[in-house]
Order: C-alpha cells, then structure tokens, then sequence
C-alpha cells in the first residue's frame, strides 16, 4: 500500500511515529478512503508499492481510473484527500481528462469562500481547469472570467493562464475588461501577450509605465512578442 502523502501526513504527524510503518498508511486515520482506493487500483492490476505509486498510476492511465478518482473524490470527507485525488486528474497540458472541466465549474460552487490556507480544494480545481483547459469549453471560461462571485474570484489567476494558453479571439474582450480589477494586470498581460496581435500594442505600451515592476515586465514582453511577429511579417 502507499504511504500517506505529504499533506496528509502534516494532519497526522503528531499522532504516529516515523519508525511505526503500519500507522503510516492512511487506515491512521478514521474515515479516509485513500487505502480502499489504492486497493481498487491494485485489483485492476496495478503494483501500489511506493509514495505516490497511485498518483501516477492515474496520471498516466487517466481513460481507466478517471471513474474510481471521482468515485472517491465524492466519498472523502476529508478536504486534503480530494485535493490529493483532484490533483491525480491532470498533468500540465494534458487535456484527456476535458470532459470533467464542467464538472469541476459546478465543485466550485459547492464550497463556501474559504482561503487556501484553511481549505485546499478550490485552488486545487483551479489548478486543473488551468492545466486541462479545451477550446471546447470557450463559454464556459468566459463566464468564469466575468463572475464576480468571491469562490471563482479566488481561482481566477487560473482561468486567466488557461485563456492564454488557449488564444481564442473571444478571450480578449473579457480579459480585458478585467485587466485593473484584484491585482489582474500582470496576469492579463501575460496571456494576451501569446495572442501576438498588433491590435493590443496601444495596451501594452500603456502599461509598459507601470510602476509596478511585474506589471511593467509583462507589458514590455508583449511588446517584444509583437514587434518580433511584424517583423517577421516585414511590417
């Protein structure tokens, strides 16, 4: 069986010993589902030995696992284990698991506005809709960047990188209506700098005299990014 991961292990770690190998695993713990889910994949045929063993099982065998990580995911009742479950969904730019992406947008709703330090889950959610984005889904982020609700507002950074990521026309207007709004700028910036398009020079240059150093650096990249396409294009 796999041992307890590390953010788990910080929950526990004061009631268990580090030479005590059985009450490293997560029966340490009443209510988790993580040992059963280990079992699950090891009936499959999987080899659960090491640290982590389960977590690349599914990373790289997303199509047959995706089903017993949701299963468990809405079992546990511990907000550290759906982290640790939510993050055995996705790799960065790996997008086979697309089809939860609207699943996720609803999980998102479900919690109270909570900050990370007190409850991991959401910025965990944010950190899958930013790696395993999709042009599918194009409305859907769009909505997540003009809600003003505080649970999607805490991800937000998220959705901004993925629609950079993604570079779809429809992005631009809403990234840049949000450009001044909680601290935005920078990562705005960042994203429409990918798009390489002539028509936001006015934007970068505007913000190329920010005082803020990171805003400043990110508006002189995209600057950079289109006077190096034009001239490519021998504009």
């Amino acid at each position: 069986m796999s041992k307890v991961p590390d953010e788990i292990w910080l929950y526990v770690a004061d009631k268990i010993t580090a030479d005590d190998e059985d009450k490293w695993k997560l029966r340490a713990r009443k209510g988790s589902v993580l040992n059963n889910f280990d079992e699950e994949l090891e009936k499959m045929g999987f080899e659960i030995k090491r640290h982590y063993d389960d977590y690349w099982v599914c990373r790289n065998n997303p199509e047959i696992t995706r089903p017993i990580v949701l299963k468990y995911y809405k079992k546990a009742i511990y907000d550290n284990e759906q982290n640790f479950l939510i993050s055995c969904l996705y790799y960065k730019d790996d997008n086979r698991n697309k089809d939860l992406i609207p699943f996720f947008i609803k999980e998102i709703y479900k919690f109270k506005y909570i900050d990370d330090e007190h409850n991991a889950v959401p910025p965990q959610i944010g950190t899958f809709l930013e790696y395993v984005y999709d042009k599918k889904y194009v409305d859907e982020y769009i909505k997540l960047l003009k809600s003003d609700d505080k649970r999607v507002r805490q991800i937000k950074h998220n959705i901004i990188r993925a629609c950079g990521k993604m570079r779809d026309e429809k992005f631009i207007e809403p990234l840049l209506s949000i450009i001044d709004e909680d601290y935005n700028a920078r990562g705005v910036l960042d994203a429409l700098a990918k798009y390489r398009e002539p028509k936001l020079l006015p934007i970068f240059e505007k913000y190329a005299s920010s005082d803020v150093k990171e805003v400043k650096r990110a508006a002189e990249k995209g600057i950079r990014y289109i006077k190096r396409k034009l001239e490519k294009e021998g504009k």
